[in-house]
């Protein structure tokens, strides 16, 4: 794939589908960290898209932005997915997956814009099987990145990834949306809603420094925009999302105008299990989704993992799905009532794809 024929988002949208499938499997089989004239090229036209979005899927917040709530009330096929982190065979399994039909792939239904694919944020950060590699390129990271082929790797799952994540928005518009999560964060900062982030090393901080000594502050400046950008909260026909159980209650002015609410973007990207306020989910259900509320609508997020395909909590309404050893997702006909024994989904891996990433990594 020659990425150099890319000049900018009209290029993507514009492209036949057989090339476009062509330039997300070359992204997500990138075994090298991104080509860095390609990332500042995608990363200057998301932000025009992201802060140009339809009002009727995106309303503008005060300052004539695009807000904090999406709108997916009118889409008949929705799928919903809980944290990536740095899982490229995640995206790939799920848009080459017959989800709704025997004859057509989530990527040819969004084409179609007869699918909206919902991402929940969490990009970025492999976990699990991962740790080892976080430990050795957090040796890396102490030296300066003087050598670096572990952290190169954990940068080339992340950043192709999401940049597959951007060229999906590009493209559909309307019908691909990823919110942010609490490790949208590239400068790793403590404040307006944000934390610094360490987990199994110091993740947040070797990220940082990786981009500054390999990306230079112009692209550092262009990704922490993007993250900025990102939406919170979802409405759907028959549920709601965000990355994280939100720890209260908030109307739609509010979800609208986040960009000013530290707080709001605190609590639906990082609230604990069970420090939601009791009722709140109840409340958004019944707020939100007003006549179409019934037993069988839920509110969906990541972030938390679980061992379990799903896991409900407060009154049994707010349905985790993050399971890191699983692709989980949740498949959403519009038209019916949720089940979530049926609709919540494991998705198959594509063994093409897992042997083509294996020979290219032995």
């Amino acid at each position: 794939m020659n990425l150099n024929n890319i000049k900018n988002a009209n290029d993507i949208s514009n492209m036949d589908l057989s090339n476009f499938k062509e330039l997300i499997q070359f992204l997500l089989e990138n075994q090298s960290p991104p080509n860095i004239d390609f990332f500042k090229m995608i990363l200057k036209e998301i932000d025009l898209i992201l802060n140009n979005e339809d009002e009727n899927i995106r309303p503008k917040d005060r300052n004539n932005l695009s807000g904090g709530l999406v709108n997916l009330s009118t889409y008949p096929k929705v799928i919903i997915l809980p944290d990536l982190h740095a899982r490229k065979y995640f995206l790939f399994d799920v848009l080459w997956w017959n989800a709704f039909t025997d004859n057509q792939t989530s990527l040819e239904l969004l084409e179609k814009k007869q699918l909206a694919l919902l991402c929940l944020g969490d990009g970025v950060h492999s976990e699990g099987i991962y740790i080892s590699r976080w430990t050795k390129a957090f040796d890396e990271y102490r030296r300066n990145y003087d050598k670096s082929s572990n952290m190169d790797e954990e940068i080339a799952d992340s950043f192709n990834l999401m940049l597959a994540v951007m060229c999906l928005k590009i493209r559909y518009k309307n019908n691909f949306h990823f919110l942010k999560g609490n490790h949208e964060n590239i400068y790793n900062e403590t404040n307006n809603g944000n934390f610094a982030f360490a987990k199994y090393a110091n993740e947040g901080a070797m990220v940082l420094s990786y981009f500054r000594k390999f990306y230079g502050n112009e692209i550092l400046e262009f990704y922490s925009r993007f993250e900025k950008s990102l939406p919170l909260f979802v409405v759907g026909k028959n549920f709601l999302a965000s990355h994280a159980e939100p720890e209260y209650f908030f109307e739609e002015e509010r979800i609208i105008n986040y960009r000013y609410e530290g707080e709001l973007i605190e609590s639906l990207t990082w609230t604990e299990n069970f420090a939601s306020a009791s009722g709140t989910i109840d409340k958004l259900l019944a707020y939100y989704l007003k006549e179409h509320q019934n037993e069988n609508t839920y509110y969906f997020g990541g972030h938390r993992p679980i061992t379990e395909n799903f896991f409900r909590i407060n009154n049994d309404r707010y349905v985790q799905i993050h399971n890191p050893k699983k692709e989980i997702s949740v498949v959403i006909d519009s038209n019916k009532k949720i089940n979530l024994n049926s609709d919540v989904k494991v998705v198959p891996r594509d063994k093409a794809y897992s042997l083509k990433v294996k020979e290219m990594q032995e």
